[in-house]
């Protein structure tokens, strides 16, 4: 079973701290 990764960068200003919650599957969700 092959892997994947998966990169984001995100540049600029955000309201506020973004909120990373690990799903159940392993998977982590980034909400801003």
């Amino acid at each position: 079973m092959a892997g994947s990764l998966n990169k984001v960068q995100l540049i600029g200003r955000l309201g506020a701290d973004p909120e990373i919650k690990q799903m159940v599957n392993g998977k982590s969700v980034a909400r801003l």
